[in-house]
C-alpha cells in the first residue's frame, strides 16, 4: 500500500509540474503571432458565407474528387471569418506552390490582460485533402498522431455540420473555382 501511494504521489507531482510548465509556456507565449486584427466588412462576411454554403451544397457525390481555388486574400477572409465564428482572434494565410501556413491567434475571453492561445500550421496539398505537415501550438510541436485523429474528426465534423443554402449564388469573379 505503501509503494502504491508513493508511486501515485510521484505521478501526481509530476502532472503538476507538467501543468506549471505548461502554464509558463502559455504565458511567454501569450502575444499574438499575427500582430493586426482583420475586421471583414459586411461584403466579406456575406461573401465568406455565401462561399462556405456554396462548396457545402455542391451536390458532390461521395469519393468525387472537387477542386478549390482561392487566392491569399480570399483564403485570409475565409480565415477571419471561421476564427471570428469561434471568438475573439486573428489569423493569417500565406499560400506558397502546394502549401500553405496558416497563423491563429485565439483571443481568450475570460482573460481582462487580452492574452491569446497561438497556432500555427503548415499544410501540404497532398492527393485527397491538404496534409498538416506541422502543428505548434503555443509554441510546442503537436504529435502527427495527435494531428491526424484530430484532422480526422475535424473532417467528420465539418461533414455533419448543417449550413444554410447559398440563394442566388453566381459564378465569376471571386467566386470558388471548383
Amino acid at each position: 500500500m505503501r509503494r502504491l501511494i508513493k508511486v501515485l504521489s510521484c505521478l501526481l507531482a509530476l502532472t503538476l509540474l507538467l501543468f506549471v510548465g505548461l502554464a509558463v509556456q502559455v504565458d511567454r507565449d501569450s502575444r499574438p503571432l499575427v500582430p493586426q486584427d482583420r475586421t471583414l466588412t459586411g461584403a466579406e462576411r456575406a461573401w465568406a458565407k455565401q462561399w462556405l454554403a456554396a462548396v457545402k451544397s455542391h451536390g458532390r457525390r461521395d469519393g468525387e474528387h472537387i477542386t478549390l481555388t482561392l487566392s491569399e486574400d480570399q483564403a485570409n477572409i475565409l480565415g477571419a471569418y471561421l476564427l471570428d465564428r469561434l471568438g475573439p482572434g486573428r489569423v493569417a494565410v500565406r499560400l506558397e506552390s502546394d502549401r500553405a501556413r496558416v497563423a491563429a491567434s485565439l483571443g481568450l475571453p475570460w482573460d481582462p490582460q487580452g492574452r491569446f492561445i497561438n497556432l500555427e500550421l503548415s499544410l501540404l496539398a497532398d492527393e485527397r485533402l491538404p496534409r498538416i505537415e506541422q502543428a505548434r501550438l503555443v509554441g510546442l510541436p503537436l504529435p502527427d498522431t495527435f494531428l491526424q485523429t484530430l484532422t480526422e474528426r475535424l473532417t467528420e465534423a465539418l461533414d455533419q455540420v448543417p449550413t444554410d443554402r447559398a440563394r442566388g449564388y453566381q459564378t465569376g469573379a471571386g467566386a470558388p473555382h471548383l
